[in-house]
């Protein structure tokens, strides 16, 4: 599926993003799951899948702010040192807790 992009983007990073990815963020709002996850009504095992799907997207968005954080289009949001785990570390954090919840069972988030 592709969005149809705009005729002219915004200059500024943040409402580029969201003028580009609009549509699709509507779409997703809609789905039953997703509605439910907003609301905290998922288990700890769906709660995993949206993190875990979610990782090479966040892992691709990483890799090219630091290969671009020169861009003047970055500079203003780029804070290195505010970042307090990258994230895969956040995985190693995240598999850890894991394996201790397997233990304890099944639970809501």
């Amino acid at each position: 599926m592709s969005a149809k992009q705009p005729d002219s983007m915004p200059q500024d990073l943040s409402e580029a993003l969201k003028e580009a990815t609009m549509e699709v963020h509507s779409q997703a709002e809609n789905v039953k799951f997703l509605k439910n996850f907003q609301k905290g009504q998922v288990s700890w095992g769906g709660f995993k899948m949206v993190m875990f799907s979610l990782y090479h997207i966040y892992l691709a968005l990483e890799e090219e702010l630091e290969l671009n954080k020169t861009h003047p289009a970055l500079t203003p949001i780029y804070f290195p040192e505010e970042r307090e785990v990258r994230l895969e570390e956040a995985v190693v954090r995240s598999k850890t807790l894991m394996r201790r919840e397997r233990v304890k069972g099944e639970r809501k988030v």
